[in-house]
């Protein structure tokens, strides 16, 4: 198959290298004139394309790559280069320069194109295949669905799309998330920041940053100690809802809602072999009506997600539990520093990412159990122990999981500690984590109460669907009895998010969202396993099942207040 990105010969390369950099440089060139000339329904795709996408896939070498992990390479690299360029336009005075900055990443796209032209990088063997057209197919409803949401019918929400948005001028002119908490702060520390710099990056490219900076306004007046914080906070609420700029702040959740597909799918597919689940995994994740809303708003669940299903994908990979597709010249270590690199930058992204380096030990000790590993365990002494531990690729896969998320979190953590000591231990260490060892029922904020754990869950059931119940009980049964397999992992990814966040945290079911990918990927996996006509009566279920679910997205779609989960979305 010949295309414009695959290996040329040396004659053809001045015609590759100008036909690859009219591709790459259109949406640069749209950034220069602002995504604001473009139809809204492209404006975040194009910005996604630029903070996500463009920068590394221009430094990719595409052969013989994993299509996941090409993907989370592009990611990463695109995340590095526009970091490159900020940390570059930071000391020259004034507000971060729109075209400066898509100048530098201009310079760093094409850069990179003239490279690998010439070294013969871009082969699009891994791309066209079947499997990634159809995704692309199911990830391109999912976003335009998704963009609907943000734009059409989910309204402004104060402690998501307001608490997002507020960080935006200051992080990307500073460094620093400047806004007047509801908590009395004057910089927010709740989360990690990875999304409000996206959030900035993106309302940069469509020159919607200046709308953003009456928080940071407010957080340098805050400075003066009789500043009224409350009354500053106040204003901000009214000037939120009066100009809230939501697809700015929306941008990067619904580019990610159309990158989420392609590794959700993926996992999929080399657990089942099947095509049509991966494709079916899409479609069912997408039309929850909760997956829809947070997708479309200005929260975490989108990007926490797409981090946790690469983790997933990576720590699957590496410790060989994969059971379809094909070998690719990618070695074991590469999945394991990628398995890092993921569970890294979900740490700097949400702490819910948490869920992944707590049920990967699991995982890794009941496999061990069930292989009789303590049986001759120390023979040889504490030595040999190590030795034959050590040995075992699913313990260094899930290495380094753990210590990516460890690592992560102690980045924040010394990010946190210079923008601010006491703000930081306030606003993320005592509120955000040891308050959420309280008893959830006891958790007062405002004239909000936390429902039961019972509650929580009836919310969560109601939500989701009977219907989707009696999926997600046939898949984990299924699991279940093949816990010591990479299906047995997504059994442990649900069990310990249901426990954590019945038990631990504030109860929510926007918290239950995290290990909603977990089970649409066991139910598909679940149904590629079925045989005649078993898989006849559950496929007839599922097309059921998606449809009611769809069905009950266009009804939230008319009727914002058709789901509402407590206390607040």
């Amino acid at each position: 198959m010949t295309s414009d990105l695959t290996p040329v010969t040396p004659k053809s390369l001045p015609t590759a290298l100008i036909i690859r950099v009219l591709a790459f440089n259109l949406p640069l060139v749209l950034g220069l004139f602002s995504l604001k000339v473009l139809p809204e329904v492209f404006q975040p795709f194009v910005a996604g394309l630029m903070m996500m996408i463009l920068p590394g896939l221009a430094w990719s070498d595409m052969r013989g790559r994993d299509f996941v992990a090409l993907l989370f390479r592009v990611v990463i690299i695109s995340i590095l280069a526009s970091a490159a360029v900020w940390l570059l336009l930071m000391p020259l005075p004034g507000p971060t320069s729109r075209i400066a900055f898509v100048v530098g990443l201009a310079v760093i796209v094409n850069a990179g194109l003239w490279f690998g032209t010439k070294r013969q990088w871009f082969d699009l063997t891994e791309i066209v295949k079947p499997l990634p057209a159809v995704l692309l197919a199911v990830a391109a409803l999912f976003y335009l669905q998704s963009f609907l949401g943000a734009t059409k019918f989910v309204p402004q929400l104060e402690d998501q799309d307001m608490e997002l948005q507020a960080t935006a001028y200051g992080m990307i002119n500073d460094g620093t998330p400047n806004m007047v908490t509801n908590r009395g702060t004057r910089f927010y520390l709740a989360h990690p920041l990875m999304l409000h710099f996206w959030i900035g990056e993106g309302a940069l490219f469509e020159d919607q940053i200046d709308g953003f900076k009456y928080y940071y306004d407010a957080s340098v007046a805050a400075k003066d100690p009789g500043f009224d914080r409350k009354a500053a906070w106040d204003q901000s609420f009214v000037q939120f809802n009066t100009t809230p700029l939501l697809l700015a702040t929306r941008t990067p959740n619904i580019f990610l809602s159309f990158l989420i597909i392609f590794p959700l799918g993926f996992l999929v597919h080399r657990l089942s072999g099947s095509l049509i689940a991966a494709a079916g995994a899409g479609v069912f994740y997408a039309t929850f009506p909760e997956i829809y809303v947070r997708s479309s708003y200005g929260g975490y669940m989108a990007i926490s997600n797409f981090w946790l299903v690469c983790s997933a994908y990576f720590y699957l990979r590496a410790a060989g539990l994969f059971t379809h597709g094909a070998s690719l010249t990618d070695p074991v270590d590469s999945d394991r520093r990628r398995g890092f690199w993921a569970s890294f930058m979900s740490s700097i992204s949400d702490q819910k990412g948490a869920l992944l380096p707590m049920a990967v030990p699991v995982h890794v000790g009941l496999r061990f159990l069930m292989d009789g590993g303590l049986k001759d365990l120390f023979v040889g002494g504490i030595k040999g122990a190590w030795q034959k531990v050590m040995a075992r690729t699913d313990v260094l896969a899930g290495l380094g999981i753990c210590f990516g998320f460890l690592a992560g979190w102690m980045a924040f953590i010394a990010y946190g500690f210079t923008v601010d000591p006491h703000e930081f231990y306030e606003e993320h260490i005592y509120d955000h984590l040891i308050g959420r060892l309280k008893a959830a029922e006891d958790q007062v904020v405002s004239d909000w109460v936390y429902p039961s754990a019972g509650e929580l869950w009836m919310q969560f059931i109601t939500h989701y669907g009977w219907l989707t119940m009696i999926a997600f009980g046939l898949a984990l049964i299924y699991g279940g009895r093949r816990i010591r397999q990479g299906v047995g992992f997504l059994v442990l990814w649900f069990a310990i998010g249901a426990i954590g966040f019945s038990l631990v945290d504030w109860r929510q079911t926007k918290h239950f969202a995290h290990f909603v990918p977990a089970l649409v990927m066991l139910t598909a996996v679940y149904w590629a396993s079925l045989k005649g006509r078993w898989q006849q009566a559950f496929s007839a279920f599922m097309v059921v099942t998606i449809l009611w679910n769809f069905y009950r997205v266009i009804l939230t779609m008319q009727n914002f207040t058709y789901i509402s989960p407590l206390p607040i979305w």
